[in-house]
């Protein structure tokens, strides 16, 4: 079973922070609350090659979804970054996704409260230049490299529009 991993970015180096059990608890929960909220479609239809996925990663830049499930979604998004000083602001949209996506589906894993809590919890040095989330182990963008030095990354905040 896959797992999703907070990573901890440094300029030469990447550290795990820490793992979540079942990938399906990070990304799939708010694609699928996502896509059958605001786009009328099943819940696990990005998994199909055949539908457009482009009007999901759209909803990134949607006003009528809550800034939180916005943040979390594009935190989601490959080679994206939260800046160290901006982790707690994180933290607080991931909490309130979790509050909305559970609800949604209270019998589905749900890793977003856990997450809330690593992140809350840990303790950033003033080297890291901020964390990662992959969603999936399976295919980890995150675990061989050597800190952000050679990647093109995003940061969640200033370059998806997202305010703070």
């Amino acid at each position: 079973m896959s797992t999703s991993n907070l990573y901890k970015l440094y300029r030469t180096k990447t550290t795990e922070i820490s793992g979540f059990q079942n990938g399906w608890g990070t990304a799939p929960v708010v694609w699928g609350y996502l896509l059958e909220v605001y786009l009328k479609r099943e819940a696990n239809s990005w998994l199909f090659p055949t539908q457009d996925s482009q009007p999901l990663w759209n909803l990134v830049d949607n006003p009528k979804v809550p800034m939180p499930l916005r943040i979390v979604h594009a935190f989601c998004f490959n080679k994206t970054i939260c800046p160290s000083d901006k982790i707690l602001q994180l933290a607080d949209a991931c909490e309130k996704t979790y509050e909305i996506t559970h609800l949604h589906k209270e019998d589905h894993i749900n890793n977003w409260k856990l997450i809330t809590q690593v992140l809350r919890e840990k303790k950033i040095d003033k080297r890291c230049i901020g964390i990662a989330l992959s969603c999936t182990s399976i295919s980890d963008q995150w675990i061989s490299t050597n800190g952000i030095q050679d990647i093109k990354t995003f940061d969640l905040f200033r370059d998806f529009n997202l305010g703070c």
